[in-house]
């Protein structure tokens, strides 16, 4: 069994999601905060959701408001998916025939059963139990007829006889609908992104695990019976937590027939039992990887939703997880997440995003092959696609000391910086500064880049230094990349950055960390400055190198703090000690940024 569509009309966020295709085998549901994402993936559960109607302000009159919230899915499933649902429940089968004389038996009863795939259109208005089918009879597997032209093959699975019982009437009635919904919601398992409630519980043969995975400690009892099972449940618990050693599921010690589960951080043969911890003293993450491992290992055809597993996971044990997922394919999974790391870890045939548009939660298939092409790029580029994944545009930068600066910088600023912009360096800047075919390549990469689905933002501007780039290089650079450069008003980020106390404090830093004595003071910093500025750029000799601002717009800074770190027996390291640097300023003299922080928030707005 597996969901080919969904469709959610009238829940929370959703007026009308529209309908979502469904990979047979991974999807992926991706889109910011407060989005929706968790309602959509609560769809899953079917009538189990509860009934939210969709409000917004359009809706002038709350009594007007639709009271019904409604899930359509169209489901396929085969035949042995029925008889399981049926055995398993305990219901009987009606499925009409159009031959009026027909009489099943043992030997012929298969003959009056629907072809493989049976496809299912299905419609759950909340409250109202089993779902509705869109159409008749037996689901576009004959033409249809009027009820009296029909005879209805009724079947019965008995556990006493351990066969199916069969009868025949003309009411011409059928419930298919009825065992998809029960096959569905007793094999969907949506895990939410939040603590579960587990901790003992009575045991019982054949349990299916229940929807909130209270009953855990049984199904894990019984999957202990299957000495092999087992071995291999464990190792996929040790995979995604090296510290675990084992599960146990001993009895509880209030007695009875309640067990409840243990988790081994010792080896088991260390017999300390009194180390082991129960799992309702564990992590929040732990319960919820017992419970999908259970279900993706022991169970055929299910559909696993999880909601978010970065958020109780670590990314390495996420990572993990994934990858045993994947071994068990068997399954359908519906995932939602943040993390672009696991989004490639799942490689997922579906990506669907959702956005908020002010009114509604908006669903947008995402083009697969557009994802993986734009991913090539980035990779092309040397740049991972959780640089750039959730942002709504990016600042393409010269190094990695803007990279980690700008973004404080802005943040401080007295002028608003949307907090949706992020800052990512250039890997190379002298490909796209070069002439010829090459740059011309490398800057189409980006365009094309910038123009792709929402998990890659558009590019808003490029930031680079002025360095040695003669006026027509950089009139080059701006034609080329259609007016997105922008150039420091100074030759580079260090020139920002030449303040004798702010200098003096992060060398102190360095001399405390390296146990020497003696810091320079402030004024021992200045004066180097003032005796080697000349080293450095062409210097007014009736200025102080503080005033003199053709000096200090274009002096070789980069160049100068290294000499002036050798100076104090140290190595200058361009990206921690440019962002220690701008710390130090932003904390202490903020105004001494005041001009680059204009141009960042110039470059925001563009």
């Amino acid at each position: 069994m597996h969901i080919n569509e969904i469709r959610v009309l009238n829940y929370k966020g959703f007026a009308d999601s529209d309908w979502l295709k469904l990979s047979p085998k991974f999807t992926v549901i991706v889109g910011k905060n407060n989005s929706r994402k968790t309602a959509l993936l609560e769809a899953f559960r079917f009538q189990g959701a509860g009934n939210f109607p969709h409000r917004s302000v359009n809706q002038a009159n709350p009594a007007a408001i639709n009271p019904t919230s409604r899930f359509d899915a169209r489901v396929s499933l085969n035949w042995e998916d029925i008889e399981l649902t049926a055995e398993t429940h305990n219901l009987h089968i009606e499925i009409p025939s159009p031959n009026l004389n027909a009489q099943p038996n043992q030997e012929n009863w298969h003959n009056f059963t629907p072809n493989d795939p049976i496809e299912l259109e299905l419609t759950w208005p909340i409250g109202n139990g089993a779902p509705i089918a869109k159409r008749w009879p037996s689901h576009g597997q004959f033409e249809e007829r009027p009820e009296t032209d029909r005879r209805t093959m009724y079947f019965q699975f008995s556990k006493e006889l351990g066969t199916w019982q069969f009868n025949a009437h003309h009411n011409g009635s059928e419930n298919l609908a009825a065992l998809a919904g029960t096959a569905l919601s007793s094999r969907s398992y949506v895990f939410a992104a939040e603590r579960m409630n587990i901790d003992q519980h009575s045991v019982g043969s054949g349990q299916q695990l229940s929807p909130n995975a209270a009953n855990l400690p049984a199904v894990l009892d019984e999957l202990n019976a299957n000495p092999a099972r087992w071995r291999r449940f464990n190792a996929h618990v040790s995979e995604v937590f090296p510290s675990i050693k084992e599960i146990t599921v001993p009895p509880s010690a209030d007695g009875g027939t309640n067990k409840t589960i243990c988790v081994w951080q010792v080896p088991v043969d260390t017999e300390r039992s009194d180390l082991a911890v129960r799992l309702k003293d564990c992590g929040t993450g732990v319960s919820q990887v017992l419970a999908i491992l259970y279900v993706a290992m022991m169970r055929e055809g299910h559909v696993i939703v999880i909601d978010e597993p970065n958020s109780f996971l670590h990314p390495g044990a996420a990572r993990k997880l994934i990858e045993i997922l994947r071994r068990y394919d068997s399954n359908q999974y519906v995932i939602s997440t943040h993390a672009p790391d696991l989004i490639a870890a799942i490689d997922p045939a579906v990506i669907h995003l959702v956005s908020w548009d002010g009114e509604q939660s908006i669903v947008t298939q995402m083009d697969k092959s557009d994802v993986n092409d734009r991913m090539r790029m980035l990779d092309d580029l040397g740049v991972k696609l959780s640089d750039v994944f959730g942002a709504d545009k990016i600042i393409w930068v010269e190094g990695e000391t803007e990279e980690k600066c700008f973004p404080l910088i802005a943040k401080s600023s007295i002028i608003p910086v949307d907090s949706g912009i992020t800052f990512v360096r250039v890997r190379n800047v002298g490909d796209l500064i070069a002439r010829g075919p090459k740059a011309e390549m490398v800057w189409d990469v980006y365009k094309r880049l910038s123009e792709g689905p929402a998990l890659f933002p558009p590019a808003l501007a490029f930031s680079f230094d002025q360095d040695d780039r003669t006026e027509q290089q950089r009139t080059d650079l701006l034609k080329t990349s259609g007016g997105l450069v922008h150039f420091l008003p100074r030759r580079e980020f260090e020139n920002y950055l030449l303040h004798p106390a702010a200098l003096a404090a992060v060398i102190a830093e360095e001399f405390s960390l390296r146990d020497l004595t003696g810091p320079p003071s402030p004024e021992t910093v200045a004066t180097w400055i003032t005796a080697n500025a000349g080293n450095f750029g062409t210097r007014s000799a009736d200025l102080d190198w503080i005033s003199d601002r053709n000096w200090i717009t274009f002096c070789s800074a980069a160049k100068l703090l290294t000499k002036l770190f050798e100076a104090n027996s140290l190595v200058h390291s361009k990206i921690s000690h440019g962002s220690a640097l701008t710390q130090w300023l932003l904390k202490n003299e903020p105004e001494h940024l005041d001009e680059l922080a204009k141009y960042i928030c110039r470059l925001c707005v563009e």
